[in-house]
């Protein structure tokens, strides 16, 4: 989403983007997004081999209903694991060889003045340093999430921790600048690029064109939303506990309160969640206009980051969506991190801590009994995050950049 943006943003900043990507290997895919690319785009597609393919949402897909599920589900899970093992710098390391002849190919054509990799994965920045080498262009590195120092993916064993901190090294004396969504991440690249090398907060944000529509009125039961997936350490335990006990203490059922799930929810998780016993809709995978209806149609919108190490500077994607989406935000997340302090910023919601049920049921409790009066942020208060002016700010880096 947020290359995407960029992408579509560019051409009005007066920088003509080439984008080279991958074809497949994803879990999610939204081509409803695909209307986004701006025509001044060229966009080349690499296709990875079928072992690295788009073969775990297939086979997900396809798993039958019965015990072999279970049996198909390890398989995939230790595929995955030895993929990880084997895989450098990550699982999508097949991306390496096409994407770089495919570049290649954009580069001895065009009169490129600026190579730019996000990621995860991290594969796409070791493809942009050679590239950037080779060409004698400069690179800047966008960070979604951080590489040697991520919380959330760790290397398997030391040997890849050094192999992983070496690989990085290596990007980052290659890099003119570095772009962090978080500021936490960005002060974290400061220290380790070389001094005179540009570091940029440019957070995640929303595009104000996927709320050109008139707001729904939140109509029926209740509705306590979350959009996006879930990850270990980023899971809706805590709310459904705490949901359990509230529909439980005032008599509810699914006339007056229900959890709406929106997003590629697995099985498991889907049916442990029901054991909670509150009332629940998994809506399953939508496009991103769809899924931004549901914020707009909620009485709350969930957000939930955990307490895991690194949880503090983590800052997800879809906050300021949900701000901008007007609705409460019961926001599961480290009370001193980034993602609180934005919350608190905008008045937008709630803060209970990731482990907190009690505190939880009693944000719940509050929400239900003031629902639909909350105070809605005006969007002009939010302009700093909306994605024109967040690749506005992208641009003028890069042309300070083309210019050194």
């Amino acid at each position: 989403m947020r290359a995407l943006k960029f992408v579509k943003y560019l051409p009005g900043c007066g920088w003509r983007p080439l984008v080279v990507a991958g074809a497949g290997g994803y879990r999610v895919r939204d081509d409803t997004l695909a209307a986004e690319v701006p025509p001044e785009a060229v966009v080349r597609r690499v296709r990875p081999w079928p072992f690295f393919g788009a073969g775990d949402a297939a086979a997900a897909a396809k798993a039958p209903a019965a015990s072999p599920r279970i049996a198909a589900r390890a398989a995939r899970r230790l595929g995955r694991e030895v993929r990880c093992f084997f895989s450098f710098p990550d699982i999508y390391s097949w991306f390496a060889r096409p994407a770089y002849r495919e570049a290649r190919r954009l580069l001895s054509s065009r009169d490129v003045k600026l190579i730019f990799s996000t990621a995860p994965p991290y594969t796409s920045h070791v493809v942009a340093a050679r590239l950037a080498r080779e060409a004698g262009v400069p690179l800047v590195l966008d960070y979604r999430d951080a590489w040697a120092d991520n919380p959330f993916g760790r290397p398997p064993t030391p040997l890849h921790r050094w192999r992983t901190r070496r690989a990085e090294a290596g990007v980052l004396a290659q890099a003119s600048a570095v772009v962090a969504v978080t500021a936490g991440m960005a002060e974290g690249y400061r220290r380790r690029l070389a001094e005179g090398r540009a570091v940029a907060f440019i957070p995640n944000g929303y595009d104000e064109a996927d709320f050109d529509e008139p707001a729904p009125a939140p109509a029926g039961p209740f509705t306590v939303a979350y959009a996006g997936q879930f990850y270990p350490g980023r899971m809706p335990w805590t709310l459904l506990r705490a949901a359990s006990a509230f529909v439980e203490k005032r008599g509810l059922g699914p006339g007056d309160f229900r959890v709406r799930l929106v997003g590629p929810i697995g099985r498991s998780v889907s049916a442990r969640a029901r054991g909670f016993g509150v009332p629940l809709e998994a809506v399953g995978v939508l496009g991103h206009r769809d899924a931004v209806r549901e914020m707009r149609a909620a009485d709350v919108n969930l957000l939930i980051i955990g307490s895991q190490p690194g949880a503090a500077a983590t800052l997800t994607g879809k906050i300021f969506e949900y701000v901008r989406a007007g609705r409460p935000v019961l926001a599961l997340v480290p009370p001193e991190g980034e993602a609180a302090s934005l919350v608190k910023e905008f008045d937008a919601g709630v803060v209970v801590a990731p482990d907190d049920v009690d505190g939880a049921l009693m944000a719940l409790a509050a929400l239900y009994d003031g629902r639909r009066g909350a105070a809605r942020p005006a969007p002009e208060r939010l302009s700093r995050f909306e994605r024109r002016n967040l690749t506005t700010e992208l641009a003028a880096l890069f042309d300070d950049v083309a210019r050194s």
